[in-house]
């Protein structure tokens, strides 16, 4: 297994796209990638339409763990979005 982390502090570089781009290309290759989306603008979940209650800042309080959203059979994000009021919880 390897980790790939896609990091800057500055804005508007690309971090998304890399990611979308990245991920495609990994996962068209089939190998398995599971997206992380910690960006508090949840870009890389709203481009894949992924919504979960369950999410990754429950993940980090140690609320629970997230389920992965299935993007395609080998390509999964956990995401930042909500489909209800989770983020009160």
């Amino acid at each position: 297994m390897k980790t790939i982390t896609i990091t800057n502090l500055k804005g508007g570089v690309g971090k998304t796209t890399t990611a979308i781009n990245l991920a495609h290309r990994l996962a068209s290759e089939d190998k398995r990638v599971l997206l992380l989306d910690t960006d508090h603008q949840a870009n890389l979940s709203r481009f894949f339409n992924a919504q979960s209650e369950r999410n990754i800042y429950q993940l980090f309080i140690g609320k629970t763990i997230p389920q992965p959203y299935a993007i395609s059979d080998n390509l999964h994000i956990i995401c930042l979005l909500y489909t209800s009021d989770a983020a009160d919880d």
